[in-house]
């Protein structure tokens, strides 16, 4: 077996676990937000699927 990338007692220090666990909630509201996002603007707004999709590749470039 490989030993892990970062060593686990790294994450005993209580600021490098809390530094990962918010960057971990930021990430996962970033995504979660261009989701609800997209079905908001399909539901509510009653667009196509193409268009939340489409504004989504235009905002990425």
């Amino acid at each position: 077996m490989e030993p892990p990338l970062l060593p686990l007692p790294l994450f005993r220090q209580r600021s490098f676990a809390l530094a990962n666990m918010i960057s971990f909630a930021l990430g996962f509201s970033g995504y979660a937000s261009l989701f609800f996002l997209s079905i908001f603007l399909q539901q509510t707004q009653t667009h196509s699927p193409a268009v939340p999709g489409c504004s989504w590749y235009r905002s990425s470039r």
